[in-house]
């Protein structure tokens, strides 16, 4: 989907610098679409493609290197790559989960809420 081409967001929870476990190692999630659909098997050669290609991911990694020295934390980075064929597998259970809220920008938000929730990626 067009739509999510280039769509990445970076979702990190403030509250876990407090000290409701400051032994737990708190991450920053990054989310990031490619619609020309996987086509590669090695999940590490399709991660690289989609960090050439948009400028947030490497956003998101200076970002986690300022968290880490800014809280002296050992911030956690997940890259989430999200494919077309990501998007229609999941795309009936993100549409109800919408309703009745059903923009091409509610399921934009919706999907990538979804998959930093499901948290799968490679990590920083």
């Amino acid at each position: 989907h067009k739509a999510l081409t280039n769509t990445a967001t970076t979702i990190s929870a403030p509250i876990s610098t407090s000290n409701r476990n400051p032994s737990r190692e708190p991450s920053v999630l990054n989310t990031e679409t490619d619609s020309r659909g996987s086509g590669i098997p090695d999940l590490h050669q399709l991660h690289d493609r989609i960090a050439q290609a948009v400028p947030d991911r490497a956003t998101a990694r200076n970002g986690l290197q300022e968290l880490r020295k800014i809280s002296g934390r050992p911030w956690r980075l997940i890259e989430v790559n999200i494919t077309a064929e990501d998007l229609e597998r999941e795309r009936e259970e993100i549409e109800a989960l919408l309703v009745p809220r059903t923009t091409m920008m509610d399921f934009n938000i919706g999907a990538i809420l979804r998959f930093a929730a499901i948290g799968e990626g490679l990590v920083w």
